[in-house]
């Protein structure tokens, strides 16, 4: 049995395919996800491009739900 682990998608927005017209959306094959951000004019590089609207959901998931 596979193991759930925690994820946050963190990604630019508006995408080429749009996973959500094309499925499930995000949700398809993450069973443990954990909020879904998209960058509105970012690009492919989004680390790269915008790095505080990149870090803020990261960091924010990882402090967990009582903000560590």
């Amino acid at each position: 049995m596979a193991e759930r682990v925690p994820e946050r998608d963190v990604r630019s927005a508006p995408r080429r395919i749009d996973a959500a017209a094309a499925g499930d959306g995000p949700r398809a094959g993450v069973p443990d996800l954990r909020g879904s951000v998209a960058i509105e004019g970012a690009g492919h590089w989004l680390p790269q491009e915008r790095p505080r609207e990149a870090d803020a959901p990261i960091l924010s998931f990882l402090r967990g739900p009582g903000g560590r």
